[in-house]
């Protein structure tokens, strides 16, 4: 009977020792997690320091440009800061503004941020095998998704109609050296990672808009976007947040294009 009861209290001493060490790890990635997301916005929040200075809000009286922001963004300053710099996407219904890269892989950037240091956020890039980069009919971009909002952990929103309608909430921007684009987004919707949405370098821009309104048909709502006379489209990519085999896709259609010179852009 005794060695029954010292054999249970070993036994029970383990459970505490596992359950201790559990909890022990559960803390500490905890913590590691919280320090990776610092690292992130700490970099970005750097980053955009760097190449984005604000000029105040320019909010119309009357809400049409509600969330809108005026901003000066310095091409060469970002691109003095990372020479795969391709532009900047701007997306006022996120207040998000996140530096584009283009790498020599579709690997590198998944794990380095737009300064070069290590981090589990990665920086936006462009499909590594796109032959025009940011003149491409297709342009094609990843970033993660992150569960703070960081990089495109916000694009979540979209999956809400009433989200979209919102306000401008149709609209985002690319900033170039030497343009401001405009676009419509046209589509929303998952896909597998292996999709066919994932094709660029068309032949003709006939053969991307039969792509594009395929893809328009598969969007979780109807967008009403007229995407016939475009010339160019983005993918937005990111996995989706409850389930990784799968991934969350926005689609824009360029309806304007502005040119600029000097590699300064003031957006009103």
């Amino acid at each position: 009977m005794a060695k029954s009861k010292k054999k249970s209290n070993i036994i029970f001493t383990i459970i505490i020792i596992a359950c201790i060490a559990v909890a022990a790890f559960s803390v500490f990635m905890i913590v590691k997690s919280n320090l990776e997301y610092k690292h992130i916005d700490d970099v970005n929040n750097q980053v955009v320091d760097n190449i984005i200075k604000s000029n105040g809000d320019e909010n119309d009286s009357d809400g049409k440009n509600e969330g809108s922001e005026s901003f000066t963004f310095d091409f060469n300053a970002a691109k003095n800061i990372n020479s795969d710099t391709l532009g900047l996407l701007y997306i006022p219904s996120l207040d998000s503004k996140l530096p584009i890269v283009s790498g020599r892989d579709n690997d590198y950037y998944l794990h380095h941020a737009f300064d070069g240091s290590s981090s589990i956020g990665g920086t936006v890039f462009e499909e590594a095998g796109i032959k025009d980069g940011m003149d491409a009919s297709h342009i094609l971009l990843y970033g993660h998704y992150m569960k703070n909002g960081s990089m495109f952990g916000s694009h979540k929103e979209y999956k809400s109609a009433d989200f979209y309608r919102s306000g401008n909430n149709d609209t985002f921007y690319i900033y170039t050296e030497n343009s401001i684009k405009t676009y419509k987004i046209f589509s929303v919707h998952n896909t597998p990672p292996d999709s066919d949405v994932y094709t660029f370098n068309f032949s003709s821009v006939p053969y991307m808009l039969e792509y594009a309104k395929r893809w328009q048909s598969e969007s979780i709502y109807d967008t009403g976007v007229d995407i016939s006379n475009t010339t160019q489209i983005v993918t937005l990519s990111s996995c989706e947040e409850t389930d990784y085999n799968e991934r969350f896709v926005i689609q824009g259609a360029l309806v304007s294009e502005t040119p600029v010179s000097g590699g300064t852009v003031t957006i009103q």
